[in-house]
């Protein structure tokens, strides 16, 4: 089978399976592009077209307050479509072309691992046109572009150390600093890979691992360090994004607050920003830094919620954390739109005979929600089984510290979204695993 799959025939399916996906949903909704859109969709594109019209990174091309919401390595990605007045096309191609770029990494990631030509292909096709991909492909927003930074990253990062070359660390370090740009959740990223540089430079006596720890980090704090400066000064805002204090405010303190009290979350956030609205309303500040200060106050509202209740708060994180491990992804504008439980833990509560009665719409949420619970354990099996291993193997452990980063630090909402960057790297670790427990197996019943 090798012989008739390769790279080039996997991105050739993967191109197909993308345009297809596209073209279909697109006809099949009446030839109506909002299909494309998502809730955070004009988040993206508004900025942008500030940005194109005015030369500043507005909330809108008609406001007067900077975005600090949203950062603007995705809305730059944006500006040849908005330019050419076609940013919904132009973002679709984008994501297309993208998607086929992370596949490529992701295949030479694997070649780092000693795969099989079969196994590389395999894994990046499934990664190419799997349901989650084809959902994502087909909406204007961040996930396809931040994987693709995020396994190009990776890719020079871990071929840095096999050929000992300092261009790949900087080129890794730029790439990880722009995936900060795209989304904020990444914007501690280069640390571990800094750390991880300067421990393995301490360790062998490299000096090209020490001056590329050493250059990454200042290439890296400098750049997110210029935006925060530039939030603090032109709009108020002491922080990288002001999607942190959202985050904070209406999905870590409301949580913990209907957690609490029983109250609707989306109450909790409407009564927290009549709070926030009415602070406001008695401060005095520049017009342009209204975004700023909100963000702020939110922030700071949410901060006092979470230190005042640990435990819940500590409870939810956790949890949230197990949930984004095994919470499918729904490709609504593919399957049509259905209302699910909350978790895979309420639908364990049904009786048989509920359980029966459920559309196959619920059998897919919950056979998906199986498939990443099993995917879960055995990603837990060889980190526990194999962890002296792992400590000496540079590649798993980078690996691993990756999957974990991102899935903890968005773990509380607990959603599938935020393992969805990570997929594709979640699987080569346990397709490693694996293999090592296999090749182990036959070696000892040789052995015998």
């Amino acid at each position: 089978m090798s012989k008739y799959l390769n790279i080039k025939y996997v991105m050739f399916l993967v191109l197909l399976f993308n345009v297809l996906y596209c073209v279909g949903i697109y006809y099949v909704n009446g030839k109506n592009t909002d299909i494309f859109l998502a809730p955070d969709s004009t988040s993206y594109l508004n900025p942008a077209k500030a940005l194109l019209q005015k030369g500043k990174f507005l909330k809108e091309v008609d406001s007067q307050y900077y975005e600090v919401g949203r950062t603007p390595g995705y809305p730059i990605l944006l500006l040849p479509g908005v330019l050419l007045r076609i940013p919904i096309i132009w973002a679709i191609i984008l994501n297309i072309a993208f998607n086929l770029i992370s596949i490529w990494y992701l295949y030479k990631i694997c070649k780092l691992f000693s795969f099989s030509e079969l196994a590389s292909c395999l894994l990046c096709l499934l990664m190419g046109i799997n349901l989650h991909t084809l959902n994502f492909v087909g909406l204007i927003l961040t996930e396809i572009v931040f994987i693709t930074f995020l396994t190009a990253s990776l890719y020079y990062y871990l071929k840095a150390f096999e050929e000992k070359k300092l261009l790949y660390f900087i080129l890794s370090f730029i790439l990880s600093a722009y995936l900060a740009f795209i989304r904020p959740i990444a914007m501690y990223y280069f640390i571990i890979l800094a750390l991880y540089a300067l421990y393995k430079g301490l360790q062998e006596h490299e000096k090209i691992f020490i001056k590329a720890s050493l250059l990454g980090f200042l290439i890296c704090s400098t750049l997110i360090g210029g935006w925060i400066c530039r939030n603090k000064y032109l709009a108020g805002y002491p922080g990288f994004s002001g999607i942190s204090a959202t985050n904070l405010a209406d999905y870590f303190g409301a949580k913990v607050i209907s957690k609490l009290d029983g109250r609707d979350t989306m109450k909790i956030c409407v009564e927290t920003d009549s709070l926030i609205q009415l602070k406001m309303n008695k401060m005095t500040y520049p017009i342009n830094q209204h975004s700023g200060i909100y963000y702020k106050l939110k922030g700071n509202y949410g901060k006092s919620i979470l230190m005042s209740h640990i435990p819940t708060f500590a409870y939810l994180y956790l949890y949230g954390i197990f949930k984004t491990f095994v919470d499918p992804i729904y490709p609504h504008a593919l399957l049509g739109k259905y209302s699910f439980y909350d978790d895979i833990i309420s639908y364990s509560r049904l009786s048989f005979r509920t359980l029966l009665k459920l559309s196959w719409r619920g059998w897919y949420y919950i056979i998906e929600s199986l498939i990443f619970l099993i995917l879960f354990i055995i990603f837990c099996f060889i980190i526990i089984r194999y962890f002296k291993f792992i400590l000496k193997d540079y590649k798993m452990l980078i690996l691993i510290l990756t999957v974990l980063y991102f899935i903890v630090l968005g773990g509380f909402h607990g959603l599938g979204r935020f393992r969805f960057p990570v997929e594709g790297i979640y699987f080569i670790i346990i397709y490693n695993g694996i293999s090592k427990f296999i090749s182990q197996k036959k070696s000892k019943h040789l052995n015998k």
